[in-house]
């Protein structure tokens, strides 16, 4: 290993002052040397003023701050970077509105299709609380956490406070699912003139904008756009010949595997671990900074300006009563036709596999559809007419999560689903609280025996016990779903479970039985 010499790292370290500056600080050590040596913790924390405990904490919770040095091979991206491939129809609504239609690294190709028309709008015609009203009046709630965008942005704006923040994540939560890669990738401007409308709504002069660092492509033309919006005058100092300042700070990461990102994305931008907590900011409570700050999701800030362009009578005729608009969802699974998709709220999920989707593969049958990836449930055939909007979806159980909807044949085995979705939880959790760390290692336990032939009388009722429990007590968003493949699978496909443990036999032939 290369040894550290304290006056390179001072030169490296040249510029960052403090505690927010930790995470650059640690990424340029790593740039330097490939990695982060264990004699540089020391040294850093006397540069930033911080104390060593608190270097060491981030540095071995991120996974790209390797304490050892590593050869990486980084994946190369075609340059074409066409997303718009795995687009399923040819009608796109309001976030998927541009993809396919523009040339992403060309800010006039969005102009040409009214890209930054409602920030021109909103600024030169609106004041914030008129913006914040005609979205409130168009049924926009945050599409994870589920609050009225309207409602918050007139409480931020209501905020006194010095300075004021806008902070979007755009992780896709799980592996696999690339929703939001394919929106950054395929329409950067639309995501950044969305931030721009909401920081002036809230009266924030800086907004931070986290992606994962595996969207290297996104991240590329991200960078390349806020280039452009600045040149333009979109950005920096007096947006659009206004009195409106504005800076966006592009963020990339790692997943926030262990808690939701809305929870996650914070303390990462102020150089903290990302721990999971009760909820994320609200209005009334402090957020980065301990200043006021609106946390929204990518699919979130797509639809305002689409919202201000057509008005909010045009957004809320998609919808259901309780739940306007539409949702982006990555359809997989036994089906004909596989990608990305926006329908709009309350759309059944017969209308989404057979219509969208094309139906069933010719050599399967359905048996299941999945919902929300591994924190999300199972709907058996007779519940195919279930709205997709998240009310509906709440009665059942479960809830949109990751976004994805994966369509299960006959030779799928249930009891094995929830096994390999709870193993997930089991290696990504943070285990920070008793409810979560031991309810998921049971479930955990509980499904590997009975998977082998080796279950017992109690274990259904023990399942749901336990499933209840971590509903109503886990810290994290992530364990009080983790029991969500397990409760509905237990619910819908009970007999399966019966089969595993009286009969010691698996319906499907995927669990390897022991013949006790």
């Amino acid at each position: 290993m290369e040894s550290i010499d304290p006056g390179k790292l001072n030169t490296i370290l040249k510029g960052q002052k403090g505690e927010q500056d930790l995470i650059t600080a640690l990424r340029r050590v790593r740039a330097e040397y490939g990695y982060v040596p264990p004699e540089a913790i020391a040294l850093i924390a006397k540069a930033l003023r911080v104390a060593q405990s608190r270097v060491y904490s981030v540095a071995t919770f991120y996974d790209e701050f390797r304490a050892q040095p590593v050869v990486e091979q980084m994946a190369k991206q075609g340059s074409a970077g066409r997303v718009d491939e795995q687009i399923l129809t040819k009608e796109k609504m309001v976030v998927l509105r541009n993809i396919g239609s523009i040339n992403p690294e060309d800010i006039d190709s969005s102009i040409a299709t009214g890209g930054y028309d409602a920030l021109k709008k909103a600024l030169t015609s609106m004041s914030p609380g008129e913006l914040a009203r005609v979205i409130l009046s168009s049924g926009l709630k945050e599409r994870d956490s589920g609050f009225p965008v309207g409602g918050r942005w007139l409480s931020l704006a209501e905020a006194s406070a010095e300075k004021k923040y806008v902070v979007c994540y755009a992780s896709d939560k799980e592996p696999g699912i690339s929703i939001n890669e394919i929106l950054l990738a395929g329409d950067p401007h639309s995501l950044l003139e969305g931030m721009m409308i909401a920081a002036y709504a809230i009266g924030a002069s800086e907004c931070y904008l986290y992606i994962p660092s595996e969207f290297t492509l996104a991240l590329r033309r991200l960078e390349l756009a806020l280039k452009q919006a600045r040149e333009r005058g979109f950005l920096g100092s007096k947006l659009m010949s206004t009195s409106f300042n504005l800076n966006i700070e592009v963020r990339d990461g790692p997943r926030f595997l262990s808690c939701e990102p809305e929870i996650g994305v914070i303390p990462f931008i102020e150089g903290n671990r990302a721990s999971p907590r009760i909820s994320p900011p609200f209005p009334q409570n402090p957020g980065l900074w301990g200043k006021p700050t609106f946390v929204g999701s990518a699919e979130t800030f797509y639809s305002i300006p689409w919202i201000i362009q057509k008005g909010p009578d045009a957004f809320s005729q998609y919808g259901t009563e309780s739940d306007r608009g539409t949702k982006v969802l990555a359809l997989g699974g036994k089906v004909s036709h596989t990608g990305i998709v926006e329908v709009p709220m309350g759309m059944s999920l017969r209308q989404l596999i057979f219509n969208i989707g094309g139906g069933i593969k010719e050599e399967h049958k359905f048996k299941a559809a999945h919902i929300g990836g591994p924190s999300g449930g199972c709907l058996p055939m007779n519940l195919l007419d279930t709205p997709l909007a998240p009310r509906s979806l709440a009665e059942l159980g479960l809830d949109f999560g990751s976004g994805s909807v994966i369509v299960l044949g006959g030779d799928a085995c249930m009891v094995d689903l929830a096994k390999i979705l709870v193993h997930f939880t089991f290696e990504h959790y943070c285990g920070a609280c008793a409810p979560g760390r031991l309810g998921v290692k049971q479930m955990l336990d509980i499904l590997t025996r009975v998977s082998q032939g080796e279950g017992k009388e109690e274990d259904i009722q023990r399942l749901e016990r336990i499933g209840s429990l971590m509903k109503e007590a886990s810290l994290c968003a992530m364990c009080r779903a983790a029991s969500n493949p397990v409760m509905t699978t237990v619910r819908y496909f009970r007999d399966e479970y019966e089969a595993h443990i009286h009969e010691k036999r698996c319906p499907a032939g995927v669990c390897p039985m022991s013949q006790a």
